[in-house]
C-alpha cells in the first residue's frame, strides 16, 4: 500500500484510492500540548501572579510554546494564539486599563513572537538539544534569555501604553518577565528532552528519587515557615540526588522545588519575600531559582 502525504501532510495520511484512513500522532500530540499550555498558563496567573493579574511569576507555557513551535511549526500559531489569548483576556479585562481587547491581541503577538524566536535560535545555535554541558550556556543566552527580554520589552511597553502600570513600574515587569518566562523555558524543555531521549529511571534511581523527596520537601517547608536559611540547603541536596537520579529524575525534583518556591514567594511568605520592596524580593528569588536550575542542570547533562 502507497502512502502519500498532502500539504497536511503531518496531520493525516492517505492511502492510494484517497480515503482518509487516520490521524497521525502528531494531531494528538498538538491536542496534548495546546491543553498543557493552557493548564500552565491558567496556573501560573491563579498560583504565580503579581499586579496586574495576568503578570506571573514564572510563565511554564514560554516552555511548551517553544516545544510546539519546534515540533509543529507554523500550524501550532493559531493554536497558540487562541489559547494565549484567552488566557490573557481576564486580567487585561480587569486591569483597568484602555483597550483590553487590542491590548491582549499585542501581548499575545509578542508572546507567540517570542516562542517563534526562541525554536529559530534552538534550531540555529543548539539543533540537537542539551548534549553536552556547554550547550546549556548557549541554550540559557540565547533561547531562554534573548527572546524573552525582546517580548518583555514589547510587553511591558503595551502594558504602560495602556495605562495598566505605571512609568516607573516598567523596568521592575520588563526583570519580571525575562526570568519567568526564561526560567519556563528553561525547566520546561530539559523535562521534555529527558523524558523523550533518555533512559527510563532504574530501580536504584527510582528509590534515590523517593528517598529525595522528603528531604528537600522538608527543607523547603522549613525554609517558608522561619528557617530561612534552610533555603540554601537546597541545591546541594539537588546536586546530590541528581547524582543518583539521572537526566530524567533531576529535571523532575528541580521542577517541582522551584514551582514550590515560586508559589509560595507569589503569596508574600519566605525569605525572599523580607524584602522592602516586593519587586526586588521578587527578583531575589528568580536569580536563586534561576541561578540553581542552571547548576543542577548542568550537572544532570554531565551525568547522563
Amino acid at each position: 500500500m502507497v502512502i502519500e502525504h498532502d500539504c497536511w501532510g503531518w496531520l493525516v495520511q492517505k492511502v492510494d484510492d484517497g480515503r482518509f484512513v487516520k490521524i497521525r500522532q502528531d494531531a494528538l500530540f498538538l491536542l496534548i500540548f495546546s491543553g498543557l499550555y493552557y493548564v500552565a498558563g491558567f496556573f501560573g496567573i491563579s498560583k504565580f501572579s503579581l499586579q496586574p493579574e495576568n503578570i506571573a511569576v514564572l510563565w511554564l507555557p514560554s516552555g511548551i510554546g517553544l516545544i510546539m513551535w519546534l515540533r509543529f511549526g507554523w500550524f501550532s500559531a493559531p493554536v497558540l494564539f487562541a489559547i494565549d489569548y484567552w488566557i490573557n483576556l481576564d486580567g487585561m479585562l480587569n486591569g483597568g486599563g484602555r483597550s483590553p481587547y487590542v491590548m491582549t491581541a499585542l501581548i499575545t503577538i509578542f508572546d507567540l513572537g517570542q516562542s517563534w524566536l526562541a525554536s529559530v535560535l534552538f534550531k540555529k545555535f543548539t539543533p540537537k538539544g542539551l548534549i553536552e554541558t556547554r550547550d546549556l550556556l548557549t541554550f540559557g543566552f540565547l533561547v531562554c534569555l534573548f527572546p524573552t527580554a525582546l517580548s518583555g520589552i514589547g510587553i511591558a511597553t503595551v502594558l504602560s501604553q495602556g495605562g495598566y502600570i505605571s512609568a516607573h513600574e516598567t523596568l521592575g515587569i520588563i526583570r519580571s518577565l525575562i526570568f519567568s518566562d526564561g526560567l519556563g523555558i528553561l525547566l520546561i524543555y530539559p523535562l521534555f528532552q529527558a523524558w523523550s531521549q533518555f533512559h527510563s529511571l532504574s530501580r536504584s534511581a527510582v528509590l534515590w528519587f523517593l528517598m529525595g523527596l522528603p528531604v528537600l520537601t522538608v527543607a523547603g517547608v522549613m525554609a517558608f515557615i522561619g528557617y530561612h536559611g534552610m533555603i540554601y540547603f537546597i541545591l546541594p541536596i539537588l546536586l546530590g540526588l541528581t547524582v543518583y537520579v539521572g537526566m530524567r529524575g533531576a529535571t523532575i525534583l528541580l521542577g517541582l522545588v522551584v514551582t514550590g518556591i515560586v508559589a509560595h514567594t507569589a503569596q508574600h511568605t519566605g525569605p525572599f519575600a523580607t524584602e522592602a520592596n516586593v519587586m526586588d524580593g521578587y527578583f531575589a528569588m528568580m536569580a536563586f531559582v534561576y541561578s540553581m536550575t542552571i547548576t543542577v542542570l548542568a550537572l544532570a547533562i554531565n551525568q547522563k
